[in-house]
């Protein structure tokens, strides 16, 4: 009996333990690493630290150069200012050729003057004379025009008197001979200057007058007061 209740328990308990055994859950089993997607993750891991370090470290774009045109020339005509500077006595230059310029950027280009002198020298100088002095006045003069002075048609003519006295005989003369260009001339007036002291400044002006009666090459004589002759001392006779 008691072998027969022995047998009884066992197989209970056999019985209970394959239904625990059926209760409790299997353990859970390690899935298989998947090869593709562990590179797919660390190409994207790399991508994404490329991504940040080109954020962090930008390079620069090089920009290609830009060639910039050069300007066209547009042809023109700059024409110089007129006169001219001489020695004393004072010149002024006359007319010339040449037409205005154009639109655009001019071109400068050198246009002869037709009528222009230079005043090279001249004697005497101006300055303070004695009263009653009578001599002539000299003027050296260059041609630097373009034009030949004609001494058929051209002259010399006095243009303004600043004073109430005339200091030269004549207010105008011939030329004596033809002056080409680049030729030197002396102009010659006669100056007669008063016989009383004068404490006034004179200025006469001359000019070359040309075949179309156009004054140029302007030049002056300038007095700027007078002074008592010296008294001559009388010689004993031998």
């Amino acid at each position: 009996m008691k072998i027969y209740s022995r047998k009884i328990a066992l197989g209970l308990f056999a019985a209970a333990t394959m239904v625990l055994s059926a209760c409790v859950p299997a353990a859970e089993e390690e899935p298989t690493p998947d090869a593709i997607a562990i590179r797919t993750q660390a190409v994207q891991t790399v991508v994404a630290e490329l991504t940040v370090q080109a954020a962090l470290n930008p390079t620069a774009t090089e920009v290609p150069a830009t060639l910039t045109p050069l300007p066209t020339a547009t042809k023109g005509t700059a024409v110089p200012a007129q006169g001219s500077s001489g020695g004393t006595g004072g010149t002024s230059g006359g007319s010339s050729g040449g037409s205005g310029g154009s639109s655009g950027t001019p071109i400068p280009t050198w246009t002869p003057d037709v009528y222009r002198c230079e005043v090279i020298d001249e004697f005497p100088y101006d300055q303070a004379i004695h009263t009653g002095w009578m001599g002539d006045k000299i003027w050296t003069i260059k041609n630097v025009g373009i034009a030949t002075w004609n001494d058929e048609e051209y002259y010399l003519r006095q243009t303004t008197n600043d004073g109430d006295y005339d200091l030269t005989i004549k207010d105008q003369y011939p030329l004596r001979n033809d002056v080409d260009p680049y030729e030197t001339y002396d102009v010659i007036v006669d100056v007669w200057v008063p016989i009383y002291p004068k404490n006034e400044y004179i200025v006469e002006w001359w000019a070359i007058v040309n075949d179309n009666g156009d004054e140029f090459c302007k030049f002056y004589i300038a007095l700027p007061y007078t002074y008592p002759a010296p008294t001559k001392t009388p010689t004993e006779k031998p």
